[in-house]
């Protein structure tokens, strides 16, 4: 009786971990270029205001800048909540080194999708958003 007791949970519990999410960006690349200087561009919006992001390969994000946060003239990070999809957050930082060179970081995920993307950048000039799976970057503490 223990045995099928334990098997049982076991079968449930194996059933709960693979649900699988919705995925968001299904309909464009994986890989997605945006130029340092439209990245600069980012970063003049105020809280709250409306913000059109044009990457290429005809991926558009429009959001509203929902927080802007500045830490010792070196780090500036902002929160864009992305309206045309589905509210899921975009946070994006620029950092500036010791000789002032600026680099950015951001990410685009969300737990309610399976997917999302990391900015990484390519060189001085040019960003890459790269798709990946939000499961293996963001465990979940449990799945209710």
């Amino acid at each position: 009786m223990l045995c099928l007791i334990s098997l049982t949970a076991i079968n449930m519990f194996a059933q709960k971990n693979t649900i699988s999410k919705p995925l968001l960006f299904s309909d464009f690349q994986d890989n997605i270029s945006i130029s340092a200087s439209s990245l600069e561009k980012i970063f003049e919006t105020k809280t709250d205001q409306l913000i059109q992001i044009e990457f290429e390969g005809g991926f558009n994000a429009e959001g509203q800048l929902i927080h802007y946060d500045t830490k010792n003239n070196t780090l500036q990070t902002i929160g864009i909540r992305l309206k045309n999809f589905h509210d899921i957050m975009l946070s994006l930082s620029r950092r500036a080194d010791a000789n002032n060179q600026i680099t950015f970081i951001g990410r685009i995920i969300s737990h309610q999708f399976e997917d999302g993307y990391l900015l990484k950048k390519i060189n001085e000039k040019e960003y890459q958003l790269t798709k990946i799976q939000t499961e293996k970057i963001m465990p979940t503490c449990s799945q209710q």
